[in-house]
């Protein structure tokens, strides 16, 4: 039996605040809170012109990061624009294949969802990558988008891409990064990860445009995940057949896929193991902080900073 299964890769949320004191006080308390909490891990900061960025590391690797800025939105009540300051806490890579790594990076997304909720600070969920993690060769994968946006171009499963060992589904260039709302792609995770068995990926990314449009919700990611295809071939020569026929067709219909017997090779997303993990991370919480006084002077940050 096949061996794959469903889970989530990224996960960003938002804060949004009406002046740059909060937004201040919230960047120290958290970072304070996770630094004091975890010694293995420290951050740097790299400053922009309109937004600064801070990583939190572990050995050198990643474990989340965040931009805070500010931007001007239309007052709702009144004429004119208002500061609207921001802070955006992004994790990538919740499933790298490193033991240690994967499991602080779960313990630190846990606190970070912990404090918001014990400080009771309103937020976002604004960003998902969800993955289906196959362990089988590359070339034994293909996904194809059923559902297709009109204002958005598609490679065909038979087009020869740049890259060898990934497959975009969507016609994506620089300048359309992150117009899309979604984009999906399949590559040699196994090969990324340094591992010594066979594991293809598809990654779906869940923009905040996509969000933005159905909001943060299972039944948003599960209307995403219903416009992709994930196939499985034991047989090469039949996925190319297959491959070659839907490429043929001008338009694809549920008819047309169903002539293609696709449902065969079809693999499915597993969405209440999403449903879990959202559910684990909403019952965040850390009582030890409720200790700490609110008042306290420490400063993390130098004042040069802000």
């Amino acid at each position: 039996m096949l061996d794959y299964h469903t889970g989530l890769d990224k996960l960003g949320s938002k804060i949004e605040f009406d002046n740059a004191v909060e937004q201040r006080e919230t960047l120290d308390e958290l970072s304070e809170y996770i630094l004091k909490k975890y010694k293995s891990v420290y951050f740097k900061e790299i400053e922009g012109l309109f937004f600064n960025k801070y990583y939190f590391y572990h050995n050198r690797k990643t474990i989340f990061g965040i931009v805070t800025g500010c931007y001007k939105k239309k007052n709702p009540k009144a004429s004119g624009y208002y500061l609207q300051y921001y802070i955006n806490i992004t994790f990538s890579g919740l499933r790298r294949y490193d033991e240690k790594l994967d499991e602080i990076t779960k313990d630190v997304l846990y606190s970070v969802y912990a404090f918001l909720h014990t400080k009771e600070i309103l937020y976002t969920n604004t960003a998902a990558d969800i993955y289906l993690d196959i362990k089988t060769p590359l070339k034994n994968i293909v996904s194809l988008c059923v559902k297709k946006a009109p204002s958005v171009k598609y490679n065909k499963p038979n087009e020869e891409q740049e890259k060898i060992n990934v497959n975009y589904i969507e016609k994506i260039t620089k300048t359309n990064y992150n117009k899309t709302a979604l984009r999906g792609y399949w590559y040699n995770k196994g090969k990324r990860a340094k591992l010594k068995y066979n594991l293809t990926r598809f990654e779906l990314k869940l923009q905040p445009k996509y969000f933005y449009r159905y909001g943060f919700s299972l039944e948003a990611m599960e209307k995403a995940l219903d416009r992709y295809y994930v196939l499985f071939f034991q047989n090469i020569d039949e996925k190319q057949q297959k491959i070659d026929k839907y490429s043929n067709y001008k338009y694809v219909a549920k008819r047309e896929l169903k002539k293609l017997e696709f449902d065969k090779y079809k693999l499915k997303f597993d969405i209440t193991a999403i449903t879990k993990f959202l559910n684990w991370l909403d019952g965040a919480y850390d009582e030890e902080l409720l200790l700490t006084n609110d008042k306290e002077e420490d400063v993390l940050f130098e004042d040069k900073w802000f």
